[in-house]
C-alpha cells in the first residue's frame, strides 16, 4: 500500500476511533442513568422497570468494554474518565426521576440517540471496510431497535 493510501486509512481510522470515543463517553452516560433509574423508580410499575433497566445497564456495561476493546484494536486510546465522558457525551445525565414514564421516556430518548449514532457510525465504518466495527454496530442497532419498539409499546 502507498503512503498515501495509508495516510488515507488512517484518517478513516482516526475518524472512527474518535467516533467511537464518543459513543463511549454517551454509553457510560446511559448506563449511569440506568443505574439511577434501577435505584428510585417507584410506583405500580416499580417490579418491572426495576428488572428492565436492570437488564439495560448490564447490557451497556458489556457494550461499554467491547467499545473500549474496539478503540483499542483500531489503535487508538479509549476514553476513561467520569470527566472525559462529561465533556464528550452527547446525552444528558439524567436526575431525580422516580416515575414510570417519564423514567421510560428517557430510557427511550436515549436509546433512539444511541442508534443513531451508531447508525452514523456504522455508515463511515461500511464506507472505510471496516467491517469488524460494521458487524458490532449492527448488532446493537437490532437490539436497540426492538428495545425502540418495547419501550413505546410500554407508553402506548
Amino acid at each position: 500500500m502507498n503512503a498515501k493510501a495509508n495516510s488515507g486509512a488512517a484518517l478513516q481510522n482516526s475518524e472512527i476511533v474518535s467516533r467511537l470515543n464518543t459513543l463511549l463517553a454517551d454509553y457510560q452516560i446511559h448506563y449511569q442513568n440506568l443505574r439511577g433509574l434501577h435505584w428510585n423508580i417507584q410506583g405500580r410499575s416499580f417490579f418491572t422497570l426495576h428488572s428492565v433497566f436492570e437488564q439495560y445497564y448490564n447490557q451497556a456495561a458489556e457494550r461499554i468494554d467491547a467499545l473500549a476493546e474496539r478503540i483499542l484494536m483500531l489503535g487508538g486510546k479509549p476514553l476513561h474518565t467520569y470527566q472525559d465522558y462529561l465533556d464528550t457525551a452527547s446525552l444528558s445525565v439524567r436526575r431525580d426521576i422516580s416515575q414510570a414514564d417519564p423514567a421510560v421516556e428517557s430510557v427511550l430518548e436515549d436509546i433512539q440517540a444511541l442508534l443513531s449514532a451508531q447508525s452514523e457510525l456504522l455508515r463511515l465504518a461500511g464506507e472505510a471496510g471496516d467491517d469488524v466495527t460494521a458487524d458490532l454496530l449492527t448488532g446493537y442497532n437490532a437490539e436497540d431497535e426492538k428495545k425502540v419498539w418495547m419501550l413505546t409499546s410500554y407508553l402506548a
